[in-house]
């Protein structure tokens, strides 16, 4: 268990060692998908993803045209945009691109589970994770921390100190947990849910769905798939639900930001005007120069109370600290989320 309240903040890299893909791989997938092309002499697609296109032509025969010519111009443009959002984001006045994205990230997140580490044949009740498979991820190392020398009689307790701030569409950590918790102390699924329900998870962008359903073959509705997922261009909708997420923070002592790349639209939406007071923040920062690391010092000092010393030695402690009169918090770096757990699990379990 953890001692201190901690907000895990998840961005796309921590679903990657899992298995899911990140900004740029999905935007060449979802280029892929929406590569629709017709056979003049009859209704099937030689190219693209014919689901897609199948759901499309079912809920929008009366502006198929429109919908078609969506698709092509992400397919087309995509490629130019850092990510699917990013290209909505361009276009935010193009109904039909927003209702083809969003369909295509759906379909591409579902296979996406399909293919992960992480995948469970339905057929099989009793089948679980290969836990195996994942022994070296995040995941497993979390599930470690939060459960060490915890008995199965105070099972309940194991996520008192812990809030999820997840800014991804899948299921994947609710998902592990109900497996973990079913064959790690031997409780039966539903008791197992139970547990996993009791972990607070805020998602600013929405899901794809309850993670009951995770790798399912049941597609979620084209309805549910427009109004469940959020891209940063309409924000978030819920204000209740951003204030909740906002008072987490106030109230944690730990801040961990694993596999995220700290879009601005992001690092706002969490950005309370009353500034947070965390002990500590860890990080990673794989893919991230150390030339933009130092923006992203920044960004995060603008959201505490007190500026961060880091641990990092690739660059100048005081280059981003400035002597007050406050304790200052202290910032820890690694790599990659599995380097993190690793070379903080101390830390994080005795703060």
């Amino acid at each position: 268990m953890l001692n201190s309240k901690t907000v895990f903040i998840l961005g796309a890299g921590a679903s990657f060692e899992v298995g899911f893909p990140l900004g740029s791989e999905l935007r060449k997938q979802i280029s892929t998908k929406l590569d629709i092309n017709f056979d003049r002499y009859s209704d099937s697609t030689h190219k693209g993803d014919l689901k897609i296109y199948s759901r499309l032509a079912q809920t929008y025969s009366n502006k198929l045209n429109d919908i078609a010519n969506a698709c092509w111009h992400i397919r087309d443009g995509i490629i130019l945009s850092d990510s699917i959002d990013d290209f909505i984001d361009a276009h935010q006045d193009n109904e039909c691109i927003k209702i083809c994205g969003k369909v295509a990230i759906a379909h591409s997140i579902l296979e996406a589970e399909k293919n992960s580490s992480l995948y469970v044949d339905p057929r099989n009740t009793y089948n679980s994770i290969n836990f195996s498979s994942v022994e070296d991820t995040w995941y497993s190392k979390f599930y470690r921390l939060l459960t060490k020398q915890l008995p199965k009689t105070n099972l309940e307790d194991v996520f008192n100190n812990v809030i999820v701030v997840n800014f991804n569409y899948d299921r994947s950590l609710e998902h592990f947990l109900l497996h973990a918790f079913y064959k790690h102390y031997n409780v039966s699924k539903e008791e197992a849910k139970y547990l996993v329900d009791k972990l607070t998870v805020y998602r600013p962008y929405g899901s794809i769905g309850n993670y009951v359903s995770f790798g399912s073959n049941s597609y979620p509705t084209t309805e549910d798939i427009l109004t469940n997922l959020r891209t940063y261009t309409e924000k978030v909708s819920d204000t209740e639900g951003l204030k909740q997420v906002h008072n987490a923070m106030q109230e944690a002592e730990v801040f961990v930001f694993l596999g995220m790349a700290f879009h601005p639209n992001n690092i706002n939406l969490l950005r309370s005007d009353l500034k947070y007071k965390p002990k500590s923040v860890f990080l990673t920062r794989k893919g991230i120069s150390n030339s933009d690391m130092q923006l992203i010092y920044s960004r995060i000092n603008n959201m505490l109370d007190s500026q961060l010393q880091t641990t990092e030695n690739l660059l100048s402690t005081e280059a981003i600290y400035n002597e007050s009169n406050k304790t200052p918090s202290k910032m820890f770096i690694a790599q990659e989320c599995r380097d993190l757990f690793d070379e903080y699990r101390l830390s994080l379990s005795e703060l």
